[in-house]
C-alpha cells in the first residue's frame, strides 16, 4: 500500500505541470491510461485512479454540491462520474458489477438500460450508502424496457426526467442533474432497429436532444454520460467497412454525432486519446466478440467546451465485466 500526500499549489496548475503522471493502475484494466489488449501502452496517464482522494471527492458529500466554490490559490474538488449501460439491472448485478461500482467510489453513476423502474429497483442498489441520492425512470407500460437511472454522492438542485419531448420522452432515456457549475446528463439514446426499421424515429430523437443539450449549455455547462448509440468514426469499430449500413454506423447517425460537437460539446476520451485504436466499449455476446475484442465504442462522455480545462482522464474499462457494454470513467477538477 502506497499512500501519498501533496500540496499542489492549485489542482489544475499542478496538472499541467505534470504533476498526474504519478501512480499506476487502479484496476479494471482499461483503455486511456495502461494500455490494455490491443491498445499500445503508450499513455502516461495511470493516476487518475487516485484523483478522487487527491482533489477531495471522497469528502464532497460535505459539501453540499460540486462547483459551489473553490478553495484559495484555484484548486478544485476532483470529481469522478462513471456511465455503464447495464442491460438489465438485476442481470448486472448477479454478474457482480455492482462490486466494481463500490470499488470505484464515482460521486455520480449514470446507468442505461436498467430493465426496471424506481418501485422495482434491487435493495442493493436503492440502498447504497455512498451514492443515496438516486433518480429513475422507465417506460410506463413496458416493464423490462429501456430505463436510466442517475445516482449522486451530492444532492442536486434539481432533476428533471426527459427532454420536454413529447414523441420520445415517454421512453425514459434521459435524466438531467443540476448542480451548482454544471449539469450532468444521462442518456440512453434509441437504437435504429435491425434493417434500420427505426432509423426515423432515431433520427428525430438526435435533434429533439441536441436542442435539449444546446438549452442546457446556455445556461451552464454539461457533462453527457451514457450509450449513445453510435461509432462515430471508423476508429470506434473493428470493422468499419462490413457496417456501412448497420444500426449505429450509418452516415445519418454520424452526422447527429458531428453535429453535437459542432454545437460546443466534446468527446473527452477522444479529447485525451484522439487516434488510440481498438478502445471499445460493446461487444455483441456471439463469437467470441469480447476476448476477441471486436467492438463498438458506443459509451461517451460528452462535455461542454469550456470544461475542457477541469478535464483529466476519460478511461474506458473493457475487462471490468457485468454487461455486454463496459464502464467509462470522466475525471473532472472542478
Amino acid at each position: 500500500m502506497r499512500l501519498v500526500s501533496w500540496n499542489v499549489a492549485g489542482l489544475r496548475a499542478w496538472l499541467r505541470k505534470g504533476g498526474l503522471k504519478v501512480g499506476g493502475d487502479g484496476g479494471g484494466g482499461g483503455w486511456g491510461g495502461e494500455g490494455g489488449r490491443d491498445a499500445p501502452g503508450v499513455l502516461e496517464r495511470g493516476g487518475t485512479e487516485g484523483l478522487a482522494a487527491q482533489g477531495g471527492a471522497q469528502g464532497g458529500g460535505g459539501m453540499g454540491g460540486w462547483g459551489g466554490g473553490g478553495g484559495g490559490g484555484g484548486g478544485g474538488v476532483g470529481m469522478r462520474l462513471v456511465s455503464w449501460n447495464v442491460a438489465g439491472l438485476r442481470a448486472w448485478l448477479r454478474k457482480g458489477g455492482l462490486k466494481w461500482v463500490q470499488d470505484a467510489a464515482p460521486d455520480v453513476l449514470c446507468l442505461q438500460e436498467t430493465k426496471c423502474g424506481a418501485e422495482s429497483v434491487p435493495p442493493e442498489v436503492r440502498d447504497l450508502q455512498a451514492l443515496p441520492h438516486q433518480y429513475w425512470a422507465s417506460p410506463e407500460g413496458k416493464p423490462g424496457y429501456s430505463g436510466v437511472g442517475l445516482l449522486c454522492r451530492c444532492e442536486p438542485l434539481r432533476v428533471t426526467y426527459g427532454i420536454d419531448d413529447p414523441e420520445h420522452d415517454p421512453s425514459a432515456r434521459v435524466l438531467t442533474a443540476e448542480f451548482p457549475s454544471f449539469f450532468v446528463v444521462c442518456a440512453y439514446v434509441p437504437n435504429a432497429g435491425r434493417g434500420l426499421t427505426r432509423l426515423q424515429p432515431r433520427l428525430r430523437f438526435d435533434a429533439a436532444f441536441l436542442s435539449y443539450l444546446s438549452r442546457l449549455d446556455a445556461i451552464k455547462p454539461v457533462a453527457l454520460g451514457g450509450d449513445l448509440n453510435v461509432a462515430h468514426t471508423e476508429l470506434d469499430l473493428r470493422h468499419p467497412s462490413a457496417n456501412r449500413r448497420s444500426p449505429g454506423f450509418t452516415d445519418e447517425e454520424r452526422r447527429g454525432m458531428d453535429a453535437i460537437l459542432a454545437a460546443g460539446f466534446l468527446d473527452a476520451f477522444r479529447v485525451m486519446y484522439p487516434a488510440l485504436p481498438h478502445a471499445y466499449t460493446f461487444w455483441t455476446y456471439l463469437g467470441g466478440a469480447r476476448e476477441r475484442n471486436v467492438g463498438w465504442r458506443l459509451d461517451y462522455f460528452l462535455i461542454s467546451e469550456r470544461l475542457r480545462p477541469a478535464l483529466c482522464d476519460c478511461k474506458i474499462r473493457p475487462r471490468v465485466m457485468g454487461s455486454d457494454h463496459c464502464p467509462v470513467e470522466l475525471y473532472l477538477a472542478l
